[in-house]
């Protein structure tokens, strides 16, 4: 097993050798993760040249590029999120153990990685949004609190949109945003003021959003996807109330941004979403009660990426498979959890 694995990572690493020469992208690739023990938790990669392991962490992120990839790391003594060359071997670590790092977006240019930090105690409560820059392997803090979402603008140059969350005064009801700035933390600007924006997706049609729309006290509020677009929004789904149990998350776009890949996320409920905006239509890839994710879309929005999982927690019964975005037979990537596309 030991020489296949070896056999399969000297082939990956001479198709990435092949395509940096020519100037060309290695391809998609594919990150998931394997549960071994709560301590072990393997980082695979497939790409053009094979399958292989590259590390180790839940969570994996891809860039547009395929070159690299990252991985949080929950209750650990070690930093909590890595980056590792997919092909190379090396890797780069940041952040402490005092705070959870999760990867939430990378610039179309592969350059850079917006993580949300989240504070790691009896309470987790977010604190605020870095950026790493994989040119210098540094990362910056460049908002602090409460971020409901962020994405990277589909062109260069890069920009990233974000939800901030505020209290009102007295009642502190949740007051949220949509907010830009550079990844260097330089020339922010907001960009809603409703108080109830959220969860946005950069695309080269506008900027997808959840709008929440709060009910009386006690029961959970509706959410909608609505796109900005040149100053102006417009609502893009008619859900029905009692179907949304809490926030309706819209997670990747195809190249042209007419088709996304979006979530219904609430307690004990995930139902992923095939949503095409011209003609308007929104499908279903799963029913409440089963443990389907979404994961992300093909550049031509023709293929989905899916993950099934045993529970909530990795398991040894997780299975990543794509998906026609149309509906049709699934087909199966690999055993495995928490996955993660170039596209």
């Amino acid at each position: 097993m030991r020489a296949l694995i070896a056999t399969v990572a000297v082939l990956l690493l001479a198709a990435v050798a092949i395509a940096i020469a020519s100037g060309t992208s290695p391809g998609p690739v594919i990150a998931y993760t394997q549960f071994r023990t709560i301590a072990d938790i393997a980082l695979y990669v497939a790409g053009p040249g094979g399958t292989h392991e590259v590390g180790h962490g839940q969570d994996p992120s891809v860039p547009p590029d395929g070159r690299m990839v990252s991985s949080s790391a929950f209750g650990s003594n070690g930093p909590a999120l890595t980056i590792y060359e997919t092909a190379g071997g090396r890797s780069h670590s940041f952040f402490n153990n005092r705070v959870i790092a999760v990867p939430l977006a990378w610039s179309p240019d592969s350059r850079y990685l917006a993580v949300l930090l989240d504070a790691d105690g009896p309470r987790i409560t977010s604190t605020g949004l870095a950026v790493i820059d994989t040119t210098t392997m540094t990362a910056r803090t460049v908002v602090t609190g409460v971020i409901r979402g962020a994405s990277f603008a589909p062109s260069r140059p890069d920009r990233l949109v974000y939800g901030y969350e505020a209290r009102s005064e007295p009642v502190e009801d949740p007051v949220v945003s949509l907010r830009t700035v550079s990844p260097d933390g330089s020339d922010p600007a907001q960009l809603t003021t409703d108080g109830n924006s959220l969860q946005p997706l950069w695309t080269t049609k506008g900027i997808v959003y959840d709008r929440e729309t709060r009910r009386s006290a006690g029961v959970l509020p509706t959410y909608q996807l609505w796109r900005l677009r040149g100053g102006h929004s417009t609502q893009l789904t008619r859900m029905t109330p009692r179907a949304l149990v809490a926030e309706l998350v819209p997670l990747a776009a195809s190249a042209n941004g007419n088709r996304l890949i979006a979530e219904y996320e609430g307690p004990g409920v995930i139902i992923p979403l095939a949503v095409q905006l011209s003609p308007r239509r929104v499908r279903a890839l799963a029913t409440a009660g089963t443990k389907v994710q979404a994961v992300g879309i093909s550049p031509d929005g023709r293929t989905l990426l899916l993950e099934h999982r045993a529970s909530a927690f990795p398991t040894h019964e997780g299975v990543v498979e794509t998906v026609p975005f149309g509906g049709g037979q699934p087909t199966r990537i690999a055993s495995g959890d928490t996955a993660a596309w170039s596209g």
